[in-house]
């Protein structure tokens, strides 16, 4: 996938990133704790859900939307999308071999039109990947169907960014140290 596609997502993930930090500041602030792990992960989604619906490039779509899945498309090309982070998706392959199944269910595995975006939040920035789909069974879940490919990395700042805000302020905030990856979204809108 072209790298361009996806600078729009990355940029929403980016800045819903950066407001989790903001919300999680504030709230450490105010009750002089952090906000749980799933409070910010559901920020983070709830935050992606409201800058997809003001994008006239894309449709959120509605289902599970109140439990935090992001899934939408691209009104441009008409490809659907998922995120997931690459933790869920490491925690959904490690279940799916540990529930081997006595009887062979590659009937029932049906290749999904959705295409997940597996999203993973380092230091370096933001790292995105591409997988396909598939659900199983009668169920609407979806599933990444094969090892996601690395689509690249968006650095949280950009060249041009960074010259406006030079010399580094090293009182400033690490997003990346408060929040860490935020990549514990399993279940999160993924009701069969």
């Amino acid at each position: 996938m072209d790298k361009a596609r996806l600078d729009p997502v990355a940029t929403h993930l980016i800045t819903s990133y950066v407001d989790t930090g903001s919300y999680s500041q504030r709230f450490k602030d105010d009750h002089h704790v952090p906000p749980s792990l799933m409070a910010k992960v559901h920020h983070l989604r709830s935050v992606i859900q409201a800058l997809l619906v003001d994008d006239s490039n894309y449709e959120l779509a509605p289902s599970y939307v109140d439990y935090g899945r992001v899934e939408f498309t691209d009104l441009k090309t008409g490809e659907r999308y998922l995120l997931k982070s690459s933790k869920a998706v490491a925690i959904e392959t490690a279940t799916a071999r540990q529930n081997g199944s006595l009887f062979p269910i590659t009937n029932l595995i049906r290749p999904s039109d959705i295409k997940v975006i597996v999203y993973r939040f380092q230091r370096a920035g933001l790292e995105l990947s591409i997988a396909p789909a598939s659900t199983r069974g009668r169920s609407e879940k979806i599933h990444v169907a094969d090892a996601p490919v690395l689509v690249d990395v968006w650095p949280y700042q950009t060249d041009e960014l960074a010259d406006q805000t030079k010399p580094f302020d090293q009182t400033a905030r690490d997003n990346f140290a408060d929040l860490g990856d935020l990549g514990h979204d399993q279940g999160v809108g993924e009701f069969e």
